[in-house]
């Protein structure tokens, strides 16, 4: 007998932490977390299962942009107050933090 289970969704696996737990991370652990669940939300959508785009992939797709144009600038060998970048001044945790006052 075949037996037929519902599609997987972004829900079913997504791990979704609390702005105090999000606050534990170190920076390193924040960037797994982020390309893990990217990931994940990725390979949903090559199979066809997920039909919107929920609110945490548009909040780490923002981070993720944010810190790309913060790795640039610092490649660029602009740092500190002598930098006319158009981020903020600031280190990853900082960048983290604003990020989630930002985006409840």
């Amino acid at each position: 007998m075949t037996k037929f289970q519902e599609p997987v969704m972004f829900k079913d696996v997504a791990v979704v932490f609390t702005e105090e737990e999000l606050g534990l991370l170190d920076p390193a652990q924040r960037q797994l977390y982020r390309d893990v669940t990217l990931e994940n939300f990725r390979n949903l959508l090559s199979v066809g299962n997920q039909p919107f785009k929920p609110d945490l992939i548009f909040q780490l797709e923002r981070e993720e942009k944010l810190l790309m144009m913060e790795t640039e600038t610092q490649r660029d060998g602009c740092s500190g107050e002598n930098c006319p970048a158009t981020l903020p001044h600031c280190c990853p945790s900082d960048l983290s933090i604003m990020l989630l006052l930002h985006f409840p």
